[in-house]
């Protein structure tokens, strides 16, 4: 379910270049601490992670002349200013997550590539395991309890809210974030304090994220979904959308140059991603299934006759295996084909009628909503971030710095990145 934090494509230059120079670097770091093959589990949230450090001025940015892709070279050491501490800890965090997806596939599917993969990367996974247990010996015991604890959600009926169900993998995500904060030097409290809050919602994102674009997947499947049916989808939607733009905000105000900042634009392109993602459900019924068509022409040719849905009489004596008949078998095509033809047509106009999406029953995303110039309630203390109603309708939103108590009406200003800049409502 990992993955979600990448840079986007349309990104500045400057800011790709500096993001795949980080990339290349804990790559590299990667492949040479934990071997070779554990640079296969280099994962966005652990380049993130490591960014986030950079961009709050607690590690280095890579030198000018890092490389942006490490092509298994081992000339990194001291030459691309890698700070050993983030680096070694957002790599084994990389196998870890890694770790907890192979384990995860082993025991919902027992496929033999998922056993597999546990093998070949046995060492790695024990390598990172006995990192943590270094710095931190109560460190996986708690990341385990909160893993079986999501675990104990998908064995049992689910009817709890978005945040329930995020709860466990947020609160994991959020021990990592500040565990790592922690291992840098010069943190400050506050500074670990937003680690922690920004871990806490990209774990929320991302397990509710997860839910939302595999609810058809699961669906066809038989596996487990919190998402019940259609109109639950908005629900979780929302609460993933209201995790990013809370993390987004948190990063804001933790980065020391918003200008130059990466961290941001990922969670940016996180958030957006959810919020364009439009479900659909198409019907597919089982009498208009078609086999591969040099399947079905052998399958023709064998029997004699044509096993389409039409009246030619069969298939027996042209180049390819029938006779020319009323249904203009010529050479390569045989009246197979020709009724084939008519039935993927059939299909697809099926198909189209057949359509069904939940675009009238999503709800827009939380910057489409028209409300700047409106007064709202907080839902909840801002200090400077958290939530407003209006309407009924909840919306991420932040002052410019001001505590407004919980409850009090609120003047919308603006629209921002992750939501609505707001004040204190004048009587």
């Amino acid at each position: 379910m990992f993955g979600y934090l990448k840079l986007p494509r349309r990104s500045p230059c400057e800011s790709k270049k500096r993001y795949r120079q980080a990339y290349a670097s804990l790559c590299s770091w990667q492949r040479q601490t934990f071997g070779v093959r554990a640079s296969m589990l280099i994962s966005y949230e652990s380049v993130f992670l490591y960014q986030l450090a950079i961009d709050a001025g607690l590690v280095n940015c890579p030198a000018d002349n890092t490389p942006t892709c490490c092509r298994l070279k081992n000339d990194w050491s001291n030459a691309w200013q890698v700070n050993p501490d983030a680096a070694e800890f957002a790599t084994a965090f990389a196998i870890l997550l890694a770790q907890i997806k192979v384990e995860d596939d082993v025991r919902d599917s027992g496929r033999w590539l998922a056993r597999g993969g546990n093998w070949f990367w046995s060492k790695a996974f024990r390598h990172a395991t006995e990192y943590f247990d270094g710095i931190d010996a109560s460190l996986l015991p708690e990341v385990k309890r909160l893993v079986d604890e999501h675990i104990a959600l998908e064995n049992l009926p689910f009817t709890g809210s978005p945040n329930d169900y995020a709860a466990p993998t947020a609160n994991a995500f959020g021990l990592m974030f500040g565990c790592f904060a922690k291992r840098l030097p010069s943190t400050s409290d506050q500074q670990v304090d937003l680690f922690y809050k920004i871990g806490q919602a990209i774990g929320a994102g991302i397990v509710l994220s997860d839910c939302v674009f595999d609810f058809q997947k699961d669906q066809r499947r038989g596996e487990f979904n919190p998402i019940k049916n259609l109109s639950q989808v908005p629900l979780y939607q929302q609460a993933a959308l209201r995790a990013f733009s809370q993390a987004g905000w948190d990063c804001q105000t933790l980065n020391v140059d918003e200008r130059s900042a990466i961290s941001s634009p990922i969670l940016k392109f996180a958030f957006d991603r959810i919020a364009r993602f439009r479900p659909t459900l198409v019907e597919k019924p089982a009498q208009n299934f078609l086999p591969n068509r040099r399947l079905r022409r052998w399958a023709s040719m064998r029997a004699g006759v044509c096993d389409a849905d039409c009246d030619c009489g069969g298939c027996d004596g042209c180049d390819c295996g029938g006779e020319d008949n009323s249904m203009g078998c010529a050479g390569d095509l045989c009246c197979f084909d020709a009724c084939a033809s008519e039935s993927r047509t059939g299909r697809i106009q099926t198909k189209a009628d057949q359509l069904t999406t939940i675009e009238s029953m999503k709800p827009d995303s939380v910057l489409d909503a028209d409300v700047v110039d409106l007064v709202g309630v907080t839902e909840c203390p801002l200090n400077p971030t958290g939530y407003i109603v209006i309407d009924g309708d909840r919306y991420p939103a932040k002052t410019n710095g001001e505590f407004i108590e919980q409850g009090q009406n609120v003047l919308v200003l603006s629209r921002s990145t992750f939501g609505f800049v707001v004040e204190l409502a004048k009587n």
